[in-house]
């Protein structure tokens, strides 16, 4: 597609960019203060953009806004994760596995961050 139609991928690169710019700033300015080593600010805020753009075309296709939320509920953990940032007390009780009451990260990874 994109050999065939520059204008398109030249305009998709200009969208995503500029879509991605007001969250590099925040994000190089956590990568800094917890560094991560190969993870930079622009990295982050191209996969945060991907990520907006998946939720969307996903929600789209199966009519559920629910998806959508949920996309961004899992971006957040995965940030707070790479961060090692806590979770808040009422974010992490609506995160809870009904089937074992324990916390996505529990079920995970065996331990749940403080």
């Amino acid at each position: 597609m994109f050999q065939t139609y520059p204008a398109m991928r030249a305009a998709t690169d200009e969208s995503l960019r500029s879509g991605s710019a007001h969250v590099q700033a925040h994000l190089a300015e956590a990568s800094a203060a917890h560094p991560v080593r190969g993870v930079t600010g622009e990295h982050l805020a191209l996969q945060f953009q991907v990520a907006v753009q998946g939720r969307n075309a996903v929600a789209k296709a199966l009519d559920d806004p629910a998806t959508a939320r949920s996309a961004f509920d899992h971006r957040e953990r995965h940030l707070r994760h790479l961060f090692d940032l806590p979770v808040p007390a009422a974010q992490a009780a609506r995160h809870r596995i009904k089937s074992t009451g324990k916390s996505w990260h529990e079920a995970s990874f065996g331990f749940c961050p403080a």
